[in-house]
């Protein structure tokens, strides 16, 4: 099992790359100016459309990768991480309930807690980038240590960062008229 254990990992971190630069991707496509029968707007059709799926996979595979890192590789998670977990993991439910129901009004619950989420993730990554700045109270795992680093930044909390910003993008895309 652990022959496996670094290969996912390098996944998750490509994944994680991969993410970024669609949410770049998106912002752009949100906020230019875009013709209906053109490219753009069509892929904008496009996202807008599946904007509920998207976000319910993506906050599905945020949940399942934070399981997976702390049950499968052994990462133990930090005070941190469970409250970035405690905003991630209803939002998955909540989304998958929309999703069935086909509520797009479900922007009003979920991107609270994604907007939390994502201060809560900034602030985990702050802790790491400068340890000595800002102290944790250590209880099983220490807030600032770094576990995993892919590309010399992505660690756990941008990884999760980064699936609060794809869930914020999508619930966006649901809000535009």
């Amino acid at each position: 099992m652990n022959e496996l254990i670094q290969p996912t990992v390098s996944v998750l971190g490509y994944l994680t790359l991969f993410t970024q630069f669609l949410i770049v991707f998106l912002v752009v496509l949100l906020v230019l100016p875009k013709k209906k029968n053109g490219r753009a707007g069509r892929l904008y059709s496009f996202f807008k459309e599946n904007a509920l799926n998207f976000a319910f996979l993506a906050a599905s595979a945020a949940a399942l990768g934070s399981l997976f890192l702390s049950e499968i590789v052994g990462f133990p998670p930090c005070k941190l991480c469970w409250w970035q977990r405690i905003f991630m993991y209803p939002s998955a439910i909540i989304l998958f309930i929309a999703l069935i129901k086909n509520d797009k009004g479900v922007v009003k619950y979920v991107l609270p807690l994604s907007l939390i989420g994502a201060g809560i993730a900034v602030y985990h990554y702050v802790i790491q980038l400068f340890p000595n700045l800002l102290e944790c109270s250590e209880e099983v795992a220490k807030c600032s240590a770094i576990q995993l680093a892919q590309f010399g930044y992505i660690t756990i909390p941008v990884m999760s960062l980064t699936a609060f910003l794809l869930v914020i993008v999508f619930l966006l895309y649901l809000l535009k008229k």
